[in-house]
């Protein structure tokens, strides 16, 4: 089955490097305004946004204008989020970090130490990503915790992580020249562009769109449109909730 439908000819990996595109096709306020917006996933069936609060240890679920549809508590100092349907996997910054699996309450299933402080996670068919903003690396781990590998990320300030079937993107949440970048398995900056507003710390894919939450007041979560790289179509996100 094939996912990917290639705008465009042969581009080469250098020109998606170069590019500053991004455009803003939708936002919305934060769903935890009064706290500090961190992690982001998108998950199908229901086209639902999960945010994530490191503030109040929530995680809140809004649909494509905002509107929250559920909340429930995730363990103290979450990052970031993936999952949906039936569990989700979080990853948090205190102590050394530890990543978390927990059911559509809240309530913890497993949990292993992340190799460092994570600030991003997200899940493919098989493996775990996690990054840190301590080590700026981006880990791959099975889902029982066993480092597989690793690399250096682009970012100043590695914050959230999603996977689109084919590439990671990455959020960097530097104060100045925050930028989403999008990566190979092995580390490579295939395409990037500067977040319209920095702080950009949680980033969501959901088969058309790229979503990031930022950190800069008023707090807002902004869906943009890319053009002149590969696109997935609308029912990719579908397929992507049966991998969690």
């Amino acid at each position: 089955m094939k996912f990917l439908i290639i705008v465009g000819v042969a581009l080469a990996a250098a020109s998606f490097a170069g590019a500053t595109g991004g455009s803003v096709v939708a936002s919305f306020r934060s769903p935890h305004a009064a706290g500090v917006p961190r992690g982001m996933a998108y998950a199908s069936p229901h086209s639902r946004l999960y945010h994530v609060s490191n503030t109040t240890n929530t995680i809140y679920a809004t649909d494509a204008d905002g509107s929250v549809v559920k909340s429930f508590p995730c363990p103290g100092d979450t990052r970031d989020v993936e999952g949906g349907q039936h569990y989700f996997w979080t990853c948090t910054y205190s102590a050394t970090g530890v990543i978390y699996r927990i059911n559509t309450t809240g309530s913890i299933e497993a949990s292993f130490p992340a190799p460092a402080n994570a600030t991003g996670i997200t899940l493919d068919a098989t493996h775990l990503w996690v990054s840190s903003s301590t080590t700026d690396y981006v880990y791959r781990m099975t889902t029982v915790g066993s480092l597989v590998a690793s690399f250096a990320a682009p970012a100043q300030n590695t914050a959230g992580l999603d996977w689109d079937g084919r590439y990671l993107w990455l959020a960097d949440a530097a104060s100045a020249g925050s930028t989403l970048y999008r990566l190979t398995t092995t580390g490579s900056v295939v395409w990037q562009f500067k977040a319209p507003v920095g702080r950009a710390y949680g980033v969501a894919f959901d088969g058309i769109y790229v979503w990031y939450s930022s950190m800069a007041d008023p707090k807002y979560c902004y869906r943009m449109t890319i053009s002149g790289i590969a696109v997935e179509p609308a029912s990719f996100g579908k397929v992507k909730a049966l991998f969690r």
